[in-house]
């Protein structure tokens, strides 16, 4: 009920320092006015991501996530987060690189939105936690388990960052929950990034694990099951 009457004034906000940004970079304002309305956009910013997490999993726990099953074509979502993604990558000096380890089909029945919503994140929380090396990602098709001959996808994202103890690891799924001293600064978010998108992977008929250990890296496993669009 109150999505609307929060995001609206916020999404203003947001439109009018970009004015004010733009103008100001027009008329070659003073530089110290031009880094006051960059920190109002990035707190802009960071506030709309902090209203969209609560605002998901209310939604969630209300009962009112809506899942479509629409034609998707999931190579295409997967390159696209890729170069969505691989500049932040590269500004930390990672590489960050996305493959097919079978063939998967060109469409499929599923919710784009939400799939691309779990695989930023995953990518993204990967980029905050690794300065060095590598993030992959790979999709594979799976055997069917159920009787049905469901088709089951795996997307599998792994990084040689910094890794989750082993003590903290029970906790990463739950809500509002963060490792102490993993992240610092504007990388910090408010824990609800892996919660929400774990509910989402199983209302996709899947699940979201994780295999981890400190100064290990680690890898996050994201299955879902959908019916290829022929």
């Amino acid at each position: 009920n109150m999505s609307h009457e929060i995001r609206t004034p916020l999404t203003a906000i947001l439109g009018y320092t970009e004015v004010l940004r733009e103008d100001a970079l027009a008329t070659r304002a003073p530089l110290e006015r031009v880094h006051s309305i960059e920190t109002i956009r990035r707190a802009g910013e960071h506030l709309l991501t902090v209203i969209n997490d609560i605002l998901d999993i209310s939604k969630i726990e209300a009962g009112r996530m809506l899942i479509e099953h629409v034609p998707t074509p999931l190579p295409r979502v997967l390159f696209d987060v890729d170069s969505l993604m691989r500049s932040r990558a590269a500004a930390k000096g990672v590489t960050l690189t996305t493959s097919l380890v079978t063939p998967i089909p060109d469409q499929i029945l599923c919710d784009p939105t939400r799939l691309r919503q779990i695989l930023v994140n995953l990518v993204g929380n990967a980029t905050k936690f690794t300065t060095r090396g590598a993030i992959r990602v790979r999709a594979e098709r799976l055997p069917a388990t159920d009787s049905r001959h469901t088709p089951t996808f795996a997307l599998r994202v792994s990084d040689t960052g910094s890794g989750i103890s082993p003590d903290f690891l029970p906790h990463l799924f739950e809500p509002f929950q963060q490792e102490a001293g993993r992240v610092q600064g504007s990388e910090t978010g408010i824990g609800l990034g892996l919660p929400i998108s774990r509910r989402i992977a199983r209302a996709l008929g899947g699940d979201l694990t994780v295999a981890s250990n400190s100064d290990q890296g680690c890898e996050f496993l994201f299955t879902f099951t959908a019916e290829a669009d022929d």
